[in-house]
């Protein structure tokens, strides 16, 4: 979406944002990160700044006038992801567009050393990422946009590498267990039209 006004959830430094303008994608953008050093790095390349939890923090931001809300890797760090996203969705305009990316739980790297060994390793990033708050399926993910008022319209699957490999692999298993080899859901759900 050309010139959208884009406000990014855990916005970091702010090379996503970057990126957005550089490619002409954006013509406005808000950024909220709870990291301060992070934030300082961002301010450049934002309109407005929001620094602190986005679970507690005002936003000064009025309903309906964002065009994309970005949740990139983002959402599994708070606390109650589902009042945070109902609350953000607010701020979507009707029509508008949430981009998430969710890591899943049910990927194979993590189901198999807990069914087959009983281990449930924390790790200093991915999946079991020790910062992570929230655990989120395909079916929970499903009902965390819902219970926003959000209609998910487009998933792209991130997984196993190769299209050869997912497609031997969802052969042999019928498709049954397609989603343990995606890694994470990039998805684009949508604010209800008025």
């Amino acid at each position: 979406m050309r010139g959208a006004r884009v406000l990014e959830l855990g916005c970091g430094t702010g090379a996503t944002i970057r990126l957005l303008r550089e490619r002409g994608l954006c013509a406005w953008a808000a950024g909220i990160e709870t990291h301060g050093e992070a934030a300082d790095a961002a301010r450049g390349s934002l309109d407005h700044l929001v620094v602190g939890d986005v679970e507690r923090c005002e936003l000064g931001l009025t309903p309906g006038s964002i065009d994309v809300l970005l949740c990139l890797d983002v959402i599994e760090h708070l606390v109650d992801p589902w009042a945070a996203l109902a609350r953000l969705s607010r701020l979507v305009r009707p029509g508008g567009a949430v981009i998430a990316s969710i890591p899943n739980l049910r990927f194979y790297k993590v189901v198999l050393p807990l069914v087959l060994s009983g281990r449930w390793t924390y790790r200093d990033d991915g999946i079991m990422d020790r910062t992570h708050l929230r655990f989120f399926t395909w079916e929970t993910i499903e009902h965390l946009m819902r219970s926003a008022g959000l209609t998910i319209d487009a998933v792209a699957p991130d997984g196993l590498d190769g299209k050869r490999n997912r497609q031997f692999w969802n052969m042999v298993t019928f498709g049954r267990f397609r989603d343990l080899f995606i890694y994470r859901y990039i998805l684009r759900a949508r604010s209800p039209a008025r």
